[in-house]
């Protein structure tokens, strides 16, 4: 079955999975017992991976509905959004690895405080809480590096031809809403079928952060009792 409403140029099984897994991962709420019998560091990471992991699941959402609605718009924005959560998803996990490796606390509180306190918005750069958020096209070039260990952009080339969809510019006006016959002095408006053909290989290729995030989940619970061993409780 596929993800996305007419789509039979791949199978969606894996990501379909992976999506209903997430959602089993919902929870809501950690409780006050929970806290006080959970190191202030662990409850910390799962509460940011828990926002993580809606954040994802909305994303995945907002882009199949827009799509099967035929709101292209919509639909390249919140795959641009789905692909920035699931670099930043990547980024948490491999900080968070290299800490538990290493058994720095220190470092592993950083990595959750400064993704889940980011800020870029300067009117909270004089707050006590506010971390700087990283450039999220490094973030992208570093998944991509990451996942494939090459220098080929394959994230971050999907990523920057959707935000050419995404911004009003040529293919985010023009491109997206017209269709020019100079030969026959006329002007088509509305038509779907021929852009919904371009976008749809982009929206494959962003599919798979549903997936990363899963699998991400599935490290961060098998680490957890790693941490918990050397945290401070």
């Amino acid at each position: 079955m596929g993800y996305l409403k007419g789509d039979t140029t791949g199978d969606d099984r894996e990501i379909n999975d992976a999506y209903v897994a997430l959602r089993k991962r919902l929870i809501p709420q950690f409780t006050t017992e929970q806290i006080s019998h959970t190191p202030k560091t662990v409850w910390k990471t799962l509460s940011v991976f828990q926002c993580l992991i809606r954040r994802t699941l909305e994303a995945a959402d907002g882009m199949r509905s827009a799509w099967n609605q035929g709101n292209l718009l919509t639909t390249t924005t919140m795959a641009r959004s789905l692909i920035e959560t699931g670099a930043t998803i990547r980024h948490l996990m491999d900080s968070i690895k290299d800490a538990t490796r290493q058994r720095d606390t220190a470092a592993l509180d950083r990595s959750v405080m400064e993704l889940g306190f980011a800020a870029r918005y300067e009117g909270f750069a004089g707050d006590d809480w506010a971390h700087k958020a990283k450039n999220i096209l490094t973030l992208i070039d570093s998944m991509d590096r990451s996942l494939f260990g090459d220098k080929e952009p394959r994230l971050r080339a999907a990523y920057d031809f959707l935000s050419e969809f995404a911004h009003p510019n040529y293919l985010g006006v023009l491109g997206l809403y017209s269709d020019n016959f100079p030969e026959e002095y006329r002007v088509e408006f509305g038509k779907r079928r021929k852009k919904k053909e371009m976008i749809l290989p982009l929206l494959r290729v962003t599919l798979a952060m549903v997936l990363l995030a899963e699998l991400a989940a599935v490290d961060l619970e098998a680490l957890i009792p790693e941490i918990t061993a050397f945290v401070p409780k």
